[in-house]
């Protein structure tokens, strides 16, 4: 069988899915998503989308660490290079966050559902 090369964000699904004694197949029909979609997020043949992020952290608690790298989930690494390049040192002093982020790309604030 080959290896599973998860992403930072598919290792929480993982680590969700062996809390809660799941299989891929329940931890999707509880998120209410396609198996195979969860799979590509947790692989990162997809970004996690922000109604991925709103169901799982409804469905699931989490600790804050892992809210935040679902987050980060929903931007490209592309992106975060485009912000880099715009933003320069804004990026990696925190003045622009990941949040802040994906606000600018998607719309999507945390709890404005």
């Amino acid at each position: 069988m080959a290896k599973k090369h998860y992403t930072e964000w598919g290792k929480v699904f993982a680590r969700l899915r062996i809390m809660y004694s799941e299989t891929l197949k329940q931890q999707s029909q509880r998120l209410g998503f396609n198996n195979m979609y969860i799979s590509f997020i947790q692989n990162g043949r997809k970004i996690v989308t922000p109604q991925v992020y709103e169901s799982v952290i409804e469905h699931y608690p989490l600790s804050d660490e892992d809210k935040a790298i679902l987050m980060r989930g929903m931007i490209s690494d592309d992106d975060v290079k485009r912000f880099r390049s715009v933003f320069g040192a804004d990026v990696d002093n925190g003045k622009i966050t990941v949040p802040d982020m994906v606000y600018i790309l998607t719309g999507y604030k945390e709890g404005s559902k």
